[in-house]
């Protein structure tokens, strides 16, 4: 016993603490050894993607979501100050351009002879309003021996004609600034595209205005056109049609609201189209083609209208910027009209943007980077 105690247990005890004291060497060295021998590795160098120039088509082809709606009616505005003698419609009555719908009788003034004698009989003139377009007389708020004013409204007419119209973004407006005639539109669930003329493009509208967008009922097919003005009796303003409620608005316009809505586009239903108001719909606009033309994608270039800037990656030197002179784009890929050749090497994002690398891209060829 006196052994173990005054051997065994020493002896044990030192083994323990000369245990320990290696444990803490190594948590106090070891790791810091490792940290540093870490910290000297060379690290990855990472180099910008970039991609060869070449040529390809690009086909403007600018798609826009839209919704059917109800043409404005037309409102009827007298031209003479005088008194109603005559009403040739009612209200609710189909009306045809040149139609009559009035007669008002004004005073002609009275003539002076050479002896300073007015005439005794005074004289009247007798002048007609007509329609000055086709549709339904939705609004004739006149009266028999009512006298009217020049420019006093005296109702409105509903086309009963149907347009489709859609928001813009900023971007889309630009790749329209040569406005096609024509444009086809693909309605949800409706008839095969057709073609739709009268192209229109607009502002957009500001927080607060009413617009001239309606959900307004319609017989479900397009009426006849717009009818040209006769005799400068009627000018043609904006309102909406009869036959349903009025809706607040055409279902997918969108307002200025949205930051990105810089305008609209419209174009008139052809007659006879079995469509109606509400419904939602895409347009397609055809804004040009450049056939075997260089083009470099929009991710490449700082700009995308008229002139941008593009960065040229040549072997072992730093990218320069160079000025390049844009053309049509497709929302994916742009025309370079002057500035960069075929076969020249670009960096694929304009640096300090985001974006991630899409390799592939038609007319394009992607090195590795």
């Amino acid at each position: 016993m006196k052994i173990m105690r005054r051997v065994v247990f020493p002896v044990l005890w030192l083994a323990v603490f000369a245990i320990i004291a290696v444990a803490l060497v190594k948590i106090a060295f070891g790791s810091g050894l490792e940290n540093q021998s870490v910290a000297e590795a060379p690290a990855a160098q990472l180099t910008p993607a970039t991609l060869t120039v070449g040529k390809t088509t690009i086909n403007n082809v600018v798609e826009i979501k839209a919704s059917i709606r109800n043409d404005p009616a037309i409102p009827i505005l007298s031209t003479a100050a005088g008194q109603v003698v005559q009403l040739y419609v009612k209200l609710g009555e189909k009306v045809s351009v040149g139609d009559l719908l009035l007669q008002v009788k004004s005073e002609v003034p009275a003539s002076v002879d050479e002896n300073l004698k007015a005439a005794a009989q005074p004289k009247y003139r007798y002048l007609d309003v007509v329609a000055a377009n086709s549709g339904v007389l939705d609004s004739f708020p006149v009266l028999l021996e009512q006298q009217l004013s020049v420019g006093q409204n005296l109702g409105s007419i509903n086309p009963q004609t149907l347009s489709v119209e859609g928001d813009m973004s900023t971007d889309q407006q630009f790749r329209l600034m040569k406005k096609p005639a024509t444009a086809v539109v693909t309605v949800n669930s409706g008839p095969a595209p057709f073609d739709c003329v009268g192209v229109a493009i607009g502002s957009a509208k500001l927080p607060g205005d009413s617009g001239n967008s309606d959900t307004s009922g319609s017989s479900g097919v397009s009426g006849t056109g717009l009818g040209a003005g006769t005799g400068g009796l009627s000018v043609p303003l904006a309102q909406s049609g009869p036959g349903g409620t009025t809706g607040s608005g055409s279902a997918g316009s969108g307002t200025a609201e949205n930051a990105d809505t810089s305008g609209t586009v419209s174009c008139k239903v052809p007659t006879g189209t079995p469509v109606f108001a509400g419904l939602g719909a895409k347009i397609a606009l055809t804004a040009g083609t450049a056939k075997n033309v260089i083009a470099v994608p929009l991710s490449a270039v700082k700009g995308s209208f008229q002139n941008g800037v593009v960065w040229v990656q040549k072997e072992q030197q730093a990218a320069e910027e160079r000025k390049v002179e844009l053309g049509l784009n497709d929302g994916k890929l742009i025309e370079v009209i002057k500035g960069l050749a075929e076969g020249e090497t670009i960096l694929q994002y304009v640096p300090g943007a985001p974006g991630e690398q899409q390799p592939g891209m038609p007319g394009v060829m992607v090195q590795g980077g």
